[in-house]
């Protein structure tokens, strides 16, 4: 009968490389989503900070085009090399710009100055106890639908309350 062949076995080198890749795409995934935690056990398993992708792309670059302020730090921290330009010959500040991300772009400058990035405050978590978190919630809370047409119909009515009497135009003959 026709019985379905074994794939051919792996090359220690094929595994290698398949391991690699596998750990890479982990690692830009993790990037993309500001996933630190995941980035440092990816980098603890052995995931290369450096490594690129077929564009180029390293996982400096995907933080930075994502906006990606704690998995920056983490790269930054591991010593990637965050000065490395992809296929494009765009760099992670490069994207950052080109895309928008002016928080990333600031965490970057501020690491080729040779600063920490500490300094600028960008992405750190503010220590709030649950009552101040909710006071900023509710401060910040936008206004409900009722509360909209509540207030938007108390204006109104408050602007024909003051408006001044309609004058009587006297009707004119023009000849």
């Amino acid at each position: 009968m026709g019985g379905k062949k074994a794939p051919p076995k792996l090359t220690a080198e094929e595994k290698d490389a398949q391991a690699k890749a596998k750990a890479l795409d982990g690692l830009l995934k993790a990037a993309k989503n500001d996933d630190r935690a995941k980035c440092e056990a990816l980098v603890a398993k052995g995931a290369d900070v450096n490594a690129a992708n077929e564009h180029g792309q390293t996982p400096g670059h995907m933080a930075a085009g994502y906006g990606a302020l704690d998995v920056l730090r983490f790269l930054h921290s591991q010593g990637a090399d965050l000065t490395v330009q992809n296929e494009k010959k765009m760099t992670p500040l490069a994207c950052a710009k080109a895309i928008g991300e002016d928080d990333a772009v600031l965490l970057l400058e501020a690491f080729a100055e040779g600063k920490s990035g500490d300094e600028i405050g960008l992405g750190k978590d503010l220590d709030l106890s649950d009552d101040e978190t909710e006071a900023r919630a509710e401060d910040s809370a936008p206004p409900t639908a009722r509360e909209i047409s509540s207030s938007a119909t108390m204006t109104v009515k408050s602007k024909l309350d003051t408006a001044p009497e309609p004058q009587q135009v006297a009707a004119v003959e023009v000849s």
